[in-house]
């Protein structure tokens, strides 16, 4: 089995910037000999604010986004789990947060939207976000077969409620992604001991990677 390479980003605004830079590590990673490359929550656009991420919205299917990224996978030949895009839903202005799999020939295999939003206040620093205002929920649980193992997707806050990961683990799943861009102070808190937390719940690897601009490290 060829290795599985978690790629982190420090993303700006710029989405084709974003896209040449996920590309040069996702060319890294095929030589370093990586079968799969994963990347993380929200690296094709990091806006100052959430409408940035709105503004950039594709249907799903098409889009210089979803094109670029079947263009990676059929160049290399490799698969890529797109951490997260924004797709269109039926609430305009509140796209999904979706996370594509693509195959090694540039084909979606697997689309899961993020169900849980991070709609908190962060402690003593009483960071406010309200990720509902401009994201759709989904409402699927998804679990993808793949050369590497069965695959059950997921990002970022979902890694707070075990339920998802048990049903992702009693549907099969062997390795549990965790796409995320989880904040400075939740990351430096949380992130490590939930990411183990599920992984030894329910006997699978846990597959994670962060977003730079956002941990911080």
């Amino acid at each position: 089995m060829k290795a599985i390479a978690a790629l982190q980003m420090a993303s700006g605004p710029q989405v084709q910037a974003n896209l040449m830079e996920a590309g040069r590590l996702i060319a890294e990673a095929k030589a370093a000999g990586a079968g799969l490359a994963v990347l993380p929550e929200m690296f094709v656009i990091m806006g100052q604010n959430d409408q940035a991420r709105v503004q950039v919205t594709e249907t799903d299917g098409s889009g210089p986004m979803q094109e670029a990224l079947a263009r990676l996978a059929c160049q290399h030949k490799m698969w890529i789990l797109a951490g997260t895009i924004p797709l269109r839903s039926a609430d305009e202005g509140r796209p999904y947060a979706a996370s594509l799999l693509y195959d090694d020939q540039g084909r979606v295999v697997a689309r899961y939207d993020k169900i849980h939003l991070f709609d908190v206040t962060v402690g003593e620093s009483a960071e406010v976000y309200t990720e509902s205002d401009t994201n759709t929920p989904g409402a699927q649980l998804v679990v993808a077969d793949t050369p590497f193992g069965k695959i059950g997707m997921s990002v970022c806050y979902d890694l707070r409620f075990p339920e998802l990961y048990r049903e992702l683990a009693r549907q099969g799943a062997e390795i549990l992604v965790v796409p995320s861009a989880f904040t400075d102070v939740t990351g430096q808190a949380h992130w490590e001991v939930l990411l183990r937390a599920r992984a030894i719940e329910n006997l699978c690897c846990e597959w994670a990677h962060y977003l730079w601009a956002f941990y911080g490290y």
